[in-house]
């Protein structure tokens, strides 16, 4: 957090585990108001209000309608519940100086589901950072989502593709082994999640800067089995990218899928 004052108030809520700590909310005083640092994690900034503290569900560990909101055509709820990603292995250190007591922090990541509460009853599912986001499959059940987000940071690159050899001189098993060593997915990993819940949609995002962004692409879906696909205007190297997410996700309509400018969905 930057320790920036704001004009307005915003407050902070803790998502939980039953283990964890719950962390304090001390008011500032008028000495950590012009001086606070952080080194005082137990100070709340100047223009912060003490949130909630959310523990999650006893019985699945997922944190369920932490929210609501109003959609164009249902409320919407809100769950939340978390992905792999580092584990404790990446560790922060947090002191808290005024206990003089150091404790360890995992390197958490979550996915959010938002649901409308009534027809249409679609659901999205945007995961974050996550090598196996398998915890989630409770909340992207009944419905299955109409749309899931997930991450493929690195794929494998085809030589044909990549004439060069800058990108394709990397094996698939390599490369799957460097995300997976940095807590990431890759496109088949992607598409296998999204099979398995049975996502009508998939999106991939946290895509590496070493990949080119598309300034048009177009994939068309057959009815055929699913390595039947057709590739139009692609000139980049997230056209493999793309492919391999598909070949794991398999589906039986005929979708289109386009993309603009810096890959994104149009």
């Amino acid at each position: 957090m930057t320790l920036t004052r704001t004009s307005d108030k915003y407050v902070v809520h803790e998502l939980l585990t039953a283990e964890d700590i719950i962390t304090p909310c001390d008011l500032p005083t008028s000495v950590s108001l012009s001086n606070s640092n952080i080194s005082e994690p137990t100070v709340m900034h100047s223009s912060e209000v003490a949130g909630l503290d959310i523990r999650p569900s006893p019985e699945d560990g997922l944190w369920r309608a932490v929210a609501y909101g109003k959609g164009t055509m249902s409320e919407i709820v809100v769950d939340v519940g978390p992905v792999h990603h580092r584990g404790r292995s990446h560790c922060i250190r947090l002191v808290l100086a005024c206990m003089r007591e150091a404790i360890s922090l995992s390197d958490p990541c979550l996915g959010y589901v938002f649901t409308e509460v009534k027809y249409p009853s679609r659901k999205l599912v945007l995961l974050g950072d996550t090598h196996d986001p398998s915890p989630m499959i409770p909340l992207c059940l009944n419905p299955s989502p109409a749309l899931l987000v997930h991450e493929a940071t690195d794929s494998h690159i085809s030589k044909e593709a990549d004439p060069s050899g800058k990108l394709s001189r990397r094996s698939a098993d390599e490369v799957l082994k460097k995300a997976l060593a940095r807590g990431h997915s890759v496109p088949d990993m992607a598409g296998a999640f999204a099979k398995k819940i049975d996502a009508q949609q998939l999106v991939l995002n946290h895509i590496g800067a070493r990949y080119a962004p598309l300034h048009h692409f177009s994939i068309v879906f057959h009815a055929d089995p699913p390595n039947h696909l057709c590739c139009l205007d692609s000139q980049h190297h997230v056209t493999q990218l793309i492919l391999h997410a598909i070949r794991s996700f398999v589906t039986l309509r005929r979708k289109q899928v386009k993309l603009g400018a810096q890959g994104r969905v149009r």
